[in-house]
Protein backbone atom coordinates (compact mmCIF):
# COMPACT_ATOMS: atom_id res chain seq x y z
CA UNK A 1 0.00 0.00 0.00
CA UNK A 2 2.92 2.34 0.53
CA UNK A 3 3.80 1.67 -3.10
CA UNK A 4 0.23 2.56 -4.00
CA UNK A 5 0.45 5.81 -2.07
CA UNK A 6 3.74 6.69 -3.75
CA UNK A 7 2.24 5.89 -7.15
CA UNK A 8 -0.76 8.10 -6.42
CA UNK A 9 1.40 11.00 -5.38
CA UNK A 10 4.25 10.55 -7.82
CA UNK A 11 4.96 9.31 -11.31
CA UNK A 12 1.90 7.34 -12.35
CA UNK A 13 -0.46 9.95 -10.99
CA UNK A 14 1.31 12.93 -12.58
CA UNK A 15 1.47 11.20 -15.96
CA UNK A 16 -2.22 10.38 -15.82
CA UNK A 17 -2.98 14.00 -14.99
CA UNK A 18 -1.35 15.26 -18.18
CA UNK A 19 -4.26 13.87 -20.16
CA UNK A 20 -6.85 15.03 -17.63
CA UNK A 21 -5.82 18.60 -16.83
CA UNK A 22 -8.89 20.07 -18.43
CA UNK A 23 -11.24 17.34 -17.28
CA UNK A 24 -13.62 17.68 -14.36
CA UNK A 25 -12.16 17.80 -10.86
CA UNK A 26 -11.80 14.25 -9.47
CA UNK A 27 -14.26 13.33 -6.74
CA UNK A 28 -12.95 11.99 -3.43
CA UNK A 29 -15.37 9.08 -3.53
CA UNK A 30 -14.67 5.47 -2.61
CA UNK A 31 -16.84 2.53 -3.63
CA UNK A 32 -16.44 -0.70 -1.68
CA UNK A 33 -17.83 -3.42 -3.90
CA UNK A 34 -18.11 -6.02 -1.16
CA UNK A 35 -19.55 -9.45 -1.94
CA UNK A 36 -22.45 -8.99 0.51
CA UNK A 37 -22.68 -5.23 1.06
CA UNK A 38 -21.77 -2.35 -1.26
CA UNK A 39 -20.97 1.01 0.33
CA UNK A 40 -19.99 4.46 -0.92
CA UNK A 41 -17.95 7.01 1.05
CA UNK A 42 -17.31 10.67 0.18
CA UNK A 43 -14.29 12.40 1.77
CA UNK A 44 -14.69 16.16 2.10
CA UNK A 45 -11.48 16.17 4.16
CA UNK A 46 -9.36 13.55 5.87
CA UNK A 47 -11.53 13.76 9.00
CA UNK A 48 -14.90 14.49 7.37
CA UNK A 49 -16.26 11.46 5.53
CA UNK A 50 -19.91 10.74 4.79
CA UNK A 51 -21.69 7.60 3.63
CA UNK A 52 -24.00 8.67 0.78
CA UNK A 53 -25.09 5.21 -0.38
CA UNK A 54 -25.25 1.63 0.88
CA UNK A 55 -26.85 -1.44 -0.67
CA UNK A 56 -27.23 -4.82 1.02
CA UNK A 57 -28.63 -7.16 -1.71
CA UNK A 58 -30.86 -10.01 -0.65
CA UNK A 59 -29.44 -13.51 -1.05
CA UNK A 60 -31.81 -14.17 -3.94
CA UNK A 61 -30.63 -11.09 -5.83
CA UNK A 62 -28.68 -12.02 -9.01
CA UNK A 63 -25.69 -10.03 -7.77
CA UNK A 64 -25.54 -12.09 -4.56
CA UNK A 65 -25.94 -15.36 -6.44
CA UNK A 66 -23.21 -14.57 -8.96
CA UNK A 67 -20.67 -13.37 -6.39
CA UNK A 68 -21.41 -16.30 -4.12
CA UNK A 69 -20.71 -18.74 -6.94
CA UNK A 70 -17.69 -16.83 -8.22
CA UNK A 71 -16.16 -16.82 -4.75
CA UNK A 72 -16.58 -20.57 -4.43
CA UNK A 73 -15.18 -21.08 -7.92
CA UNK A 74 -12.10 -19.15 -6.87
CA UNK A 75 -11.63 -21.77 -4.16
CA UNK A 76 -12.21 -24.89 -6.18
CA UNK A 77 -11.26 -24.12 -9.75
CA UNK A 78 -7.59 -23.55 -10.30
CA UNK A 79 -6.77 -20.69 -7.96
CA UNK A 80 -5.54 -22.66 -4.96
CA UNK A 81 -2.07 -22.85 -6.47
CA UNK A 82 -2.04 -19.06 -6.69
CA UNK A 83 -3.38 -18.62 -3.17
CA UNK A 84 -0.96 -21.10 -1.65
CA UNK A 85 2.34 -20.44 -3.33
CA UNK A 86 1.80 -19.34 -6.93
CA UNK A 87 4.30 -16.92 -8.38
CA UNK A 88 3.72 -13.20 -8.08
CA UNK A 89 0.99 -13.68 -5.50
CA UNK A 90 3.00 -12.56 -2.48
CA UNK A 91 2.66 -15.88 -0.62
CA UNK A 92 5.22 -18.15 -2.28
CA UNK A 93 7.62 -17.90 0.66
CA UNK A 94 5.14 -19.40 3.10
CA UNK A 95 3.27 -21.78 0.80
CA UNK A 96 4.09 -25.01 2.67
CA UNK A 97 3.25 -23.49 6.02
CA UNK A 98 -0.02 -22.06 4.79
CA UNK A 99 -1.15 -25.36 3.28
CA UNK A 100 -0.43 -27.09 6.58
CA UNK A 101 -2.15 -24.29 8.43
CA UNK A 102 -5.20 -24.55 6.19
CA UNK A 103 -5.43 -28.23 7.03
CA UNK A 104 -5.41 -27.43 10.74
CA UNK A 105 -7.92 -24.65 10.22
CA UNK A 106 -10.46 -26.75 8.34
CA UNK A 107 -9.89 -29.60 10.74
CA UNK A 108 -10.72 -27.44 13.76
CA UNK A 109 -13.83 -26.01 12.12
CA UNK A 110 -15.22 -29.31 10.84
CA UNK A 111 -14.21 -31.60 13.71
CA UNK A 112 -12.14 -33.74 11.36
CA UNK A 113 -8.80 -35.26 12.27
CA UNK A 114 -5.86 -34.84 9.90
CA UNK A 115 -2.30 -35.00 11.14
CA UNK A 116 -0.81 -34.19 7.77
CA UNK A 117 -2.00 -32.11 4.85
CA UNK A 118 -1.46 -32.00 1.15
CA UNK A 119 -2.92 -29.95 -1.64
CA UNK A 120 -5.17 -32.79 -2.79
CA UNK A 121 -6.83 -32.97 0.63
CA UNK A 122 -7.23 -29.21 0.69
CA UNK A 123 -8.99 -29.36 -2.68
CA UNK A 124 -11.32 -32.06 -1.32
CA UNK A 125 -12.22 -29.83 1.62
CA UNK A 126 -12.96 -26.96 -0.73
CA UNK A 127 -15.16 -29.12 -2.95
CA UNK A 128 -16.96 -30.38 0.15
CA UNK A 129 -17.62 -26.80 1.21
CA UNK A 130 -18.88 -25.95 -2.27
CA UNK A 131 -21.38 -28.82 -2.40
CA UNK A 132 -22.46 -28.42 1.21
CA UNK A 133 -23.21 -24.72 1.04
CA UNK A 134 -24.94 -24.79 -2.34
CA UNK A 135 -27.04 -27.77 -1.24
CA UNK A 136 -28.21 -25.87 1.85
CA UNK A 137 -29.05 -22.84 -0.28
CA UNK A 138 -31.07 -24.94 -2.68
CA UNK A 139 -32.95 -26.64 0.15
CA UNK A 140 -33.78 -23.24 1.64
CA UNK A 141 -35.26 -22.25 -1.77
CA UNK A 142 -33.54 -18.88 -1.60
CA UNK A 143 -32.31 -18.95 -5.17
CA UNK A 144 -31.74 -21.10 -8.21
CA UNK A 145 -28.00 -21.50 -8.68
CA UNK A 146 -28.07 -22.09 -12.42
CA UNK A 147 -25.71 -21.32 -15.26
CA UNK A 148 -24.83 -17.72 -16.01
CA UNK A 149 -22.68 -15.78 -18.45
CA UNK A 150 -20.20 -12.94 -18.09
CA UNK A 151 -22.82 -10.62 -19.57
CA UNK A 152 -25.19 -11.64 -16.77
CA UNK A 153 -22.52 -10.72 -14.23
CA UNK A 154 -21.87 -7.39 -15.95
CA UNK A 155 -25.58 -6.60 -15.97
CA UNK A 156 -25.70 -7.29 -12.22
CA UNK A 157 -22.74 -4.95 -11.71
CA UNK A 158 -24.46 -2.26 -13.79
CA UNK A 159 -27.65 -2.64 -11.76
CA UNK A 160 -25.83 -2.22 -8.44
CA UNK A 161 -23.81 0.78 -9.64
CA UNK A 162 -26.94 2.43 -11.02
CA UNK A 163 -28.72 1.97 -7.70
CA UNK A 164 -25.73 3.46 -5.87
CA UNK A 165 -25.78 6.50 -8.15
CA UNK A 166 -29.51 7.00 -7.67
CA UNK A 167 -29.29 6.72 -3.88
CA UNK A 168 -26.34 9.13 -3.66
CA UNK A 169 -28.09 11.60 -5.96
CA UNK A 170 -31.51 11.38 -4.28
CA UNK A 171 -30.47 11.36 -0.63
CA UNK A 172 -27.27 13.44 -0.69
CA UNK A 173 -27.36 15.36 -3.97
CA UNK A 174 -24.07 13.76 -5.04
CA UNK A 175 -23.60 12.98 -8.72
CA UNK A 176 -21.04 10.17 -8.81
CA UNK A 177 -18.85 10.51 -11.89
CA UNK A 178 -15.45 9.32 -10.61
CA UNK A 179 -14.31 7.15 -7.73
CA UNK A 180 -11.63 4.89 -6.30
CA UNK A 181 -12.96 1.34 -6.53
CA UNK A 182 -12.27 -1.37 -3.93
CA UNK A 183 -12.98 -4.90 -5.19
CA UNK A 184 -12.97 -8.32 -3.49
CA UNK A 185 -9.62 -10.09 -3.50
CA UNK A 186 -11.04 -13.13 -5.28
CA UNK A 187 -11.75 -11.07 -8.41
CA UNK A 188 -9.47 -12.22 -11.23
CA UNK A 189 -8.51 -9.97 -14.14
CA UNK A 190 -11.58 -11.03 -16.12
CA UNK A 191 -13.91 -9.89 -13.34
CA UNK A 192 -11.94 -6.67 -12.86
CA UNK A 193 -12.24 -5.89 -16.58
CA UNK A 194 -15.95 -6.75 -16.44
CA UNK A 195 -16.44 -4.34 -13.56
CA UNK A 196 -14.57 -1.58 -15.41
CA UNK A 197 -16.88 -2.08 -18.40
CA UNK A 198 -19.90 -1.79 -16.09
CA UNK A 199 -18.57 1.37 -14.44
CA UNK A 200 -17.95 3.01 -17.83
CA UNK A 201 -21.48 2.09 -18.89
CA UNK A 202 -23.02 3.98 -15.95
CA UNK A 203 -20.61 6.92 -16.29
CA UNK A 204 -18.28 6.32 -13.32
CA UNK A 205 -14.58 6.81 -14.12
CA UNK A 206 -12.14 4.93 -11.84
CA UNK A 207 -9.40 7.32 -10.65
CA UNK A 208 -6.89 4.47 -10.35
CA UNK A 209 -6.89 0.77 -11.08
CA UNK A 210 -9.27 -1.10 -8.74
CA UNK A 211 -7.74 -1.77 -5.32
CA UNK A 212 -8.05 -4.69 -2.87
CA UNK A 213 -10.88 -3.83 -0.48
CA UNK A 214 -9.08 -5.52 2.41
CA UNK A 215 -5.83 -3.64 1.83
CA UNK A 216 -7.41 -0.23 1.25
CA UNK A 217 -9.29 -0.44 4.56
CA UNK A 218 -5.99 0.35 6.28
CA UNK A 219 -6.33 3.91 4.95
CA UNK A 220 -9.41 4.47 7.09
CA UNK A 221 -9.10 7.51 9.35
CA UNK A 222 -10.18 5.49 12.40
CA UNK A 223 -7.70 4.92 15.21
CA UNK A 224 -4.07 5.99 15.25
CA UNK A 225 -2.43 7.29 12.02
CA UNK A 226 -1.18 4.72 9.55
CA UNK A 227 2.53 3.90 9.96
CA UNK A 228 4.80 4.02 6.95
CA UNK A 229 6.36 0.68 7.91
CA UNK A 230 3.48 -0.87 9.84
CA UNK A 231 2.35 -4.48 9.82
CA UNK A 232 -1.40 -4.88 9.51
CA UNK A 233 -3.82 -7.76 9.80
CA UNK A 234 -7.21 -7.50 8.06
CA UNK A 235 -10.11 -9.88 8.68
CA UNK A 236 -13.15 -9.86 6.39
CA UNK A 237 -16.21 -11.71 7.71
CA UNK A 238 -19.42 -12.36 5.78
CA UNK A 239 -22.37 -14.68 6.02
CA UNK A 240 -20.56 -17.29 3.91
CA UNK A 241 -16.86 -16.50 4.21
CA UNK A 242 -14.02 -15.39 6.46
CA UNK A 243 -10.80 -14.13 4.85
CA UNK A 244 -7.53 -12.99 6.37
CA UNK A 245 -4.84 -10.77 4.90
CA UNK A 246 -1.54 -9.70 6.38
CA UNK A 247 -0.07 -6.52 4.97
CA UNK A 248 3.47 -5.39 5.56
CA UNK A 249 3.93 -1.80 4.40
CA UNK A 250 7.67 -1.94 4.91
CA UNK A 251 9.78 -1.90 1.71
CA UNK A 252 12.33 -4.20 3.33
CA UNK A 253 13.17 -7.28 1.21
CA UNK A 254 12.17 -9.68 3.97
CA UNK A 255 8.69 -8.16 4.35
CA UNK A 256 5.96 -10.63 3.41
CA UNK A 257 2.30 -10.16 2.58
CA UNK A 258 -0.16 -13.01 2.52
CA UNK A 259 -3.84 -13.75 2.05
CA UNK A 260 -5.75 -16.77 3.31
CA UNK A 261 -9.41 -17.72 2.93
CA UNK A 262 -9.82 -18.90 6.51
CA UNK A 263 -13.36 -20.27 6.58
CA UNK A 264 -15.65 -21.00 3.59
CA UNK A 265 -18.66 -21.15 5.90
CA UNK A 266 -18.39 -17.83 7.78
CA UNK A 267 -21.30 -16.94 10.04
CA UNK A 268 -23.47 -19.59 8.35
CA UNK A 269 -21.20 -22.30 9.75
CA UNK A 270 -21.65 -20.93 13.24
CA UNK A 271 -25.43 -20.84 12.78
CA UNK A 272 -25.33 -24.44 11.57
CA UNK A 273 -23.39 -25.65 14.64
CA UNK A 274 -25.65 -23.79 17.08
CA UNK A 275 -28.71 -25.16 15.28
CA UNK A 276 -27.33 -28.66 15.71
CA UNK A 277 -26.85 -28.09 19.44
CA UNK A 278 -30.34 -26.64 19.79
CA UNK A 279 -31.84 -29.71 18.10
CA UNK A 280 -29.94 -32.08 20.36
CA UNK A 281 -31.22 -30.21 23.44
CA UNK A 282 -34.86 -29.77 22.38
CA UNK A 283 -37.38 -32.60 22.00
CA UNK A 284 -39.81 -30.09 20.48
CA UNK A 285 -37.41 -29.35 17.63
CA UNK A 286 -36.67 -33.04 17.11
CA UNK A 287 -40.39 -33.79 16.85
CA UNK A 288 -40.99 -30.83 14.54
CA UNK A 289 -38.25 -32.00 12.18
CA UNK A 290 -39.49 -35.58 12.22
CA UNK A 291 -42.90 -34.31 11.10
CA UNK A 292 -41.45 -32.62 8.04
CA UNK A 293 -40.05 -29.38 9.40
CA UNK A 294 -37.28 -27.78 7.35
CA UNK A 295 -33.81 -27.78 8.90
CA UNK A 296 -32.81 -24.93 6.59
CA UNK A 297 -35.77 -22.85 7.80
CA UNK A 298 -34.83 -23.66 11.38
CA UNK A 299 -31.26 -22.52 10.79
CA UNK A 300 -32.56 -19.24 9.37
CA UNK A 301 -34.65 -18.69 12.51
CA UNK A 302 -31.63 -19.51 14.67
CA UNK A 303 -29.61 -16.92 12.73
CA UNK A 304 -32.18 -14.23 13.47
CA UNK A 305 -32.66 -15.25 17.10
CA UNK A 306 -28.90 -15.39 17.71
CA UNK A 307 -28.66 -11.69 16.84
CA UNK A 308 -31.63 -10.70 19.00
CA UNK A 309 -30.77 -12.83 22.03
CA UNK A 310 -27.61 -10.74 22.55
CA UNK A 311 -29.66 -7.53 22.94
CA UNK A 312 -26.78 -5.37 21.71
CA UNK A 313 -28.25 -3.73 18.59
CA UNK A 314 -27.49 -0.22 19.91
CA UNK A 315 -23.80 -1.09 20.22
CA UNK A 316 -23.65 -2.69 16.77
CA UNK A 317 -25.57 -0.06 14.83
CA UNK A 318 -25.33 3.17 16.81
CA UNK A 319 -21.88 2.63 18.31
CA UNK A 320 -23.01 2.93 21.92
CA UNK A 321 -20.05 2.34 24.25
CA UNK A 322 -21.90 -0.12 26.47
CA UNK A 323 -19.75 -3.11 27.35
CA UNK A 324 -22.22 -4.73 29.74
CA UNK A 325 -23.78 -8.07 28.87
CA UNK A 326 -27.52 -7.67 28.22
CA UNK A 327 -28.27 -11.08 26.72
CA UNK A 328 -31.58 -12.89 27.18
CA UNK A 329 -31.52 -16.41 28.56
CA UNK A 330 -33.90 -17.59 25.84
CA UNK A 331 -35.37 -16.25 22.62
CA UNK A 332 -38.38 -17.69 20.75
CA UNK A 333 -37.96 -19.43 17.41
CA UNK A 334 -40.80 -18.62 15.00
CA UNK A 335 -41.35 -21.88 13.14
CA UNK A 336 -44.79 -21.05 11.62
CA UNK A 337 -46.30 -23.88 13.64
CA UNK A 338 -48.51 -22.95 16.62
CA UNK A 339 -47.74 -26.27 18.30
CA UNK A 340 -43.96 -25.89 18.07
CA UNK A 341 -43.13 -23.37 20.79
CA UNK A 342 -39.36 -23.78 20.63
CA UNK A 343 -36.73 -21.37 21.95
CA UNK A 344 -33.04 -20.72 21.37
CA UNK A 345 -31.06 -21.04 24.59
CA UNK A 346 -28.23 -18.68 25.46
CA UNK A 347 -26.29 -21.71 26.71
CA UNK A 348 -26.14 -23.07 23.15
CA UNK A 349 -25.28 -19.66 21.67
CA UNK A 350 -22.52 -18.93 24.18
CA UNK A 351 -20.94 -22.37 23.82
CA UNK A 352 -20.97 -22.23 20.01
CA UNK A 353 -19.62 -18.70 19.82
CA UNK A 354 -16.87 -19.35 22.37
CA UNK A 355 -15.70 -22.41 20.44
CA UNK A 356 -15.64 -20.32 17.26
CA UNK A 357 -13.69 -17.51 18.95
CA UNK A 358 -11.06 -19.90 20.29
CA UNK A 359 -10.73 -21.70 16.95
CA UNK A 360 -10.23 -18.49 14.96
CA UNK A 361 -7.80 -17.13 17.57
CA UNK A 362 -5.65 -20.25 17.32
CA UNK A 363 -5.71 -20.19 13.53
CA UNK A 364 -4.71 -16.51 13.41
CA UNK A 365 -1.82 -17.30 15.75
CA UNK A 366 -0.77 -20.25 13.57
CA UNK A 367 -0.95 -18.09 10.46
CA UNK A 368 1.30 -15.43 11.98
CA UNK A 369 3.75 -18.13 13.05
CA UNK A 370 3.76 -19.48 9.49
CA UNK A 371 4.26 -15.98 8.08
CA UNK A 372 7.33 -15.61 10.31
CA UNK A 373 8.71 -19.04 9.45
CA UNK A 374 8.73 -19.98 5.75
CA UNK A 375 10.10 -23.50 6.34
CA UNK A 376 6.60 -24.88 6.79
CA UNK A 377 6.87 -26.05 10.43
CA UNK A 378 4.48 -24.74 13.07
CA UNK A 379 5.49 -25.40 16.67
CA UNK A 380 4.15 -23.99 19.91
CA UNK A 381 7.51 -22.41 20.79
CA UNK A 382 7.70 -20.36 17.57
CA UNK A 383 7.26 -16.60 17.60
CA UNK A 384 4.44 -15.16 15.44
CA UNK A 385 4.79 -12.07 13.27
CA UNK A 386 4.19 -8.92 15.30
CA UNK A 387 1.12 -6.93 14.21
CA UNK A 388 0.84 -3.16 14.73
CA UNK A 389 -2.86 -2.79 14.00
CA UNK A 390 -5.79 -4.99 12.97
CA UNK A 391 -8.87 -4.18 10.92
CA UNK A 392 -12.18 -6.04 10.75
CA UNK A 393 -14.53 -5.76 7.78
CA UNK A 394 -18.00 -7.18 8.30
CA UNK A 395 -21.47 -6.99 6.82
CA UNK A 396 -23.22 -8.70 9.75
CA UNK A 397 -23.40 -8.96 13.52
CA UNK A 398 -20.54 -11.40 14.19
CA UNK A 399 -17.64 -8.96 13.88
CA UNK A 400 -17.49 -8.80 17.68
CA UNK A 401 -16.57 -12.49 17.71
CA UNK A 402 -13.68 -11.86 15.33
CA UNK A 403 -12.59 -8.95 17.52
CA UNK A 404 -12.49 -11.22 20.56
CA UNK A 405 -10.51 -13.77 18.56
CA UNK A 406 -7.95 -11.11 17.60
CA UNK A 407 -7.71 -9.91 21.21
CA UNK A 408 -6.83 -13.48 22.22
CA UNK A 409 -4.38 -13.97 19.34
CA UNK A 410 -2.68 -10.55 19.21
CA UNK A 411 -2.82 -9.24 22.77
CA UNK A 412 -2.65 -5.48 23.27
CA UNK A 413 -3.05 -4.36 19.65
CA UNK A 414 -5.35 -1.64 18.32
CA UNK A 415 -8.32 -3.21 16.52
CA UNK A 416 -10.42 -1.11 14.16
CA UNK A 417 -13.93 -2.18 13.15
CA UNK A 418 -15.92 -5.24 14.11
CA UNK A 419 -19.37 -3.65 14.46
CA UNK A 420 -22.03 -3.42 11.79
CA UNK A 421 -21.69 0.37 11.80
CA UNK A 422 -18.07 -0.09 10.65
CA UNK A 423 -19.17 -1.66 7.35
CA UNK A 424 -17.85 1.41 5.50
CA UNK A 425 -14.14 0.97 6.43
CA UNK A 426 -13.02 -0.12 2.95
CA UNK A 427 -15.15 2.54 1.25
CA UNK A 428 -13.68 5.21 3.52
CA UNK A 429 -10.15 3.99 2.85
CA UNK A 430 -10.84 4.20 -0.89
CA UNK A 431 -12.28 7.71 -0.43
CA UNK A 432 -9.13 8.75 1.44
CA UNK A 433 -7.05 7.58 -1.53
CA UNK A 434 -9.41 9.53 -3.78
CA UNK A 435 -8.87 12.59 -1.60
CA UNK A 436 -5.10 12.31 -2.13
CA UNK A 437 -5.75 12.10 -5.86
CA UNK A 438 -8.02 15.15 -5.70
CA UNK A 439 -5.53 17.20 -3.66
CA UNK A 440 -2.72 16.40 -6.07
CA UNK A 441 -4.99 17.40 -8.99
CA UNK A 442 -5.78 20.71 -7.23
CA UNK A 443 -2.08 21.35 -6.65
CA UNK A 444 -1.36 20.66 -10.30
CA UNK A 445 -4.08 23.11 -11.32
CA UNK A 446 -2.64 25.83 -9.07
CA UNK A 447 0.79 25.35 -10.64
CA UNK A 448 -0.72 25.71 -14.09
CA UNK A 449 -2.55 28.89 -13.09
CA UNK A 450 0.65 30.37 -11.71
CA UNK A 451 2.44 29.47 -14.94
CA UNK A 452 -0.27 31.23 -16.96
CA UNK A 453 0.06 34.35 -14.79
CA UNK A 454 3.77 34.48 -15.53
Amino acid sequence: MVCLLRWVLCGGFVLSLVDAIFAARPQAIGIDFGPEMITVAHAYSSDNVTLPACINPELGNPFSIYLFLLRLESWSDGTLDALYGGKNEGTSGISNAVVKLFARLVSSLTCCSHDTANLSWVRQCVCSAWHGITARLRSAKRSELGEFTLNDVKDAFVDILTRLQEEARTKHNIDMQSAVIALPDFFNQTLVDLFLEASRKVGITPLVEPISRMAVSTYSSNGTPRKADGKYLIMDLGQYYLDLQSLNASPRPMARNGRLPMDPWGSAGLDRDITRSAIERSEILQTWLSLGGSKAALQEEVRKARVLIRDNIDREVLGAEDHQDHHHNEYPLHLKDPDATAVLSWVDVEAGEMKYIQSIAQNVHNYLVAANNPTGDIRDDMIPTKIDKAFILTSGFDGSLIKQSLEHALGDVEIIGGRLRDCYLAAEGAAQVGLLYQQAWDQRQRLLWKKDEL
